[in-house]
């Protein structure tokens, strides 16, 4: 029993020590590890308009939805809802995804910079580790230069929450990898 107990122990020590040595790949890591989940939530704050819950499919299925509108985009067409009515618009609004490819991606990874492990924290029940980052460059189809800090969840090695700052604006990211989501056209 002492045995198991030291040996999950160090097994946890090395772990930390290997991702504190390495902070830009643990974050690249659970980053990589959220788009390969395919589906989840994010609650979106933002200091500059209302707070917005988005839902993801990957590769292609968006359902974006606040205050002031609803919106779904499937790979058939995109759906506005209006004033309690949903309208299938005229137009092709794929373009909105296209921070999703996986060139995007790549480009995202080369545009974080001077990533650093800040140390452990809980985030709605999960201990997490905070990370401070730049991004810079390309981020997701976005040319960027804003001040991150993100909190990954120890449980599942996802984002759990994220804060960006550029030029003024800050957004706050909170995601639900454990979210049922399920994007299909509105009736």
């Amino acid at each position: 029993m002492k045995h198991s107990a030291l040996m999950i122990a160090l097994a946890a020590c090395l772990v930390s020590g290997a991702a504190a040595a390495d902070p830009r790949g643990e974050l690249v890591d659970a980053f990589q590890k959220a788009m390969a989940d395919g589906s989840y939530r994010m609650d979106i704050q933002t200091s500059s308009g209302p707070d917005t819950m988005l839902e993801v499919q990957l590769p292609d299925r968006f359902h974006m939805k606040n205050a002031q509108s609803e919106m779904v985009m499937l790979p058939g067409g995109t759906w506005i809802n209006a004033g309690g009515n949903w309208m299938k618009v005229p137009m092709d609004m794929s373009k909105i995804t296209q921070g999703y490819t996986e060139q995007a991606m790549k480009d995202g990874i080369n545009s974080l910079q001077e990533v650093e492990y800040l140390g452990e924290e809980s985030v709605k029940g999960c201990a997490s580790r905070h990370y401070s980052y730049a991004v810079r460059g390309n981020f997701m189809g976005v040319n960027a230069n804003s001040e991150a800090q993100a909190w990954i969840c120890g449980d599942s090695g996802m984002p759990i929450k994220v804060v960006s700052t550029d030029k003024g604006n800050t957004v706050t990211i909170t995601y639900d990898f454990d979210a049922a989501v399920n994007i299909r056209p509105p009736n």
